[in-house]
């Protein structure tokens, strides 16, 4: 009986996190941890949340309204008038009070700890409820 070898297993490299090249794979383990990582930063956020918003604006508004007929035109009208003023008016509290915590911080300064509590406790409420809905 004669033994084969198995071939050598040519290690290839990629430049890592501090400019060294590391080991791709070696043959014989898995892969080092740091290839195939995702990360969840603000870019992936504001992504995320630009998705829910298009989805839910752009996509489901118009079917929503379409079997009013061509009155839904006019509806699509003032609620894109609608979304405007609100894009504006939380734009002048953004101003006011630059703080994080968007209405939670508004409701809060102009009613109080509790009524800021109830605001916060509701947005994340009808976020949950709404990415149900549109699930």
């Amino acid at each position: 009986m004669t033994s084969t070898a198995a071939p050598p297993v040519e290690e290839s490299t990629a430049p890592g996190a501090d400019g060294t090249r590391a080991p791709l794979t070696s043959g014989r383990g898995p892969a080092p941890a740091d290839r195939h990582t995702r990360r969840f930063g603000l870019p992936v956020a504001i992504c995320l949340v630009m998705g829910n918003v298009i989805g839910g604006g752009i996509f489901l508004l118009p079917a929503s309204v379409a079997p009013f007929g061509t009155i839904s035109l006019l509806a699509f009208a003032v609620l894109t008038v609608g979304a405007i003023a609100l894009a504006l008016v939380f734009g002048r509290l953004a101003e006011r009070h630059p703080q994080t915590g968007g209405p939670y911080v508004y409701v809060r300064a102009a009613f109080g700890d509790f009524a800021g509590f109830l605001a916060a406790y509701s947005y994340w409420m009808t976020a949950w409820v709404s990415n149900a809905a549109l699930a």
